[in-house]
């Protein structure tokens, strides 16, 4: 059972995710391009990217049921919370909507992405904010299954986005491009060694957010 006044349902503002999905690349071209996002809450950087592929979609002349189409085949969501996902579907269904697109099938599943197969998506960008969960804050049930999956995990007190780090480079593709909003303290926790080592052969930047307010009313740095 999870323990309660954990920060795993923080929304990332629209800004931020505006500036991510412009550093990561996700611009124009998009139609046939899987983006994953693995903890998607009720949808605030899945919200931007559907609007920004739509309108791609619509300077490419295509016609609203072929993007509806793709939008089912291109767009991979995760959320464990049935509720958020809801919400995070209602919100993309009002955007298409409003561009003329129905009936869009979308791949937004109800499933914790830790438990997932991730071998079978390879993204071609993978955008997010992991839950921001300590290793005090865990579950038993939770370290034990992190320790037993997850090479960055096996030792130490290691934190909930460790694994969410490790597993999505895994589901990226060869030339993929990942970023993400990560807690600073990985660069300098001793127990996220492993992790350092598990990203930086395909590190190519970093940008530190810690004199910034990223999140109102929340204390976490991050970068």
């Amino acid at each position: 059972m999870a323990k309660k006044n954990r920060n795993d349902q923080i929304s990332t503002p629209y800004e931020y995710v505006e500036e991510m999905l412009d550093r990561i690349g996700y611009v124009k071209n998009l139609v046939g391009k899987t983006i994953l996002e693995n903890s998607c809450g009720q949808g605030n950087i899945l919200v931007p990217i559907v609007n920004r592929y739509i309108k791609d979609a619509k300077i490419q002349g295509l016609s609203d049921e072929h993007i509806a189409e793709r939008l089912s085949q291109d767009i991979i969501g995760f959320e464990i919370n049935q509720g958020q996902r809801t919400k995070c579907i209602e919100s993309l269904d009002k955007i298409c909507s409003s561009s003329g697109i129905e009936n869009v099938r979308w791949n937004i599943m109800n499933q914790d992405f830790l438990t997932y197969n991730v071998s079978e998506i390879k993204a071609s960008f993978i955008v997010g904010n992991p839950p921001y969960i300590t290793y005090h804050d865990m579950t038993e049930e939770e370290r034990v299954y992190l320790k037993e999956h997850y090479e960055v995990c096996k030792k130490g007190r290691f934190d909930y986005c460790y694994a969410f780090i490790e597993a999505s480079i895994k589901a990226l593709k060869s030339d993929g491009k990942m970023i993400y909003l990560i807690p600073f303290s990985i660069f300098r926790n001793r127990y996220a060694k492993e992790l350092r080592k598990f990203i930086v052969d395909g590190m190519t930047g970093v940008v530190d957010l810690s004199g910034e307010k990223v999140f109102p009313g929340i204390t976490c740095t991050v970068s």
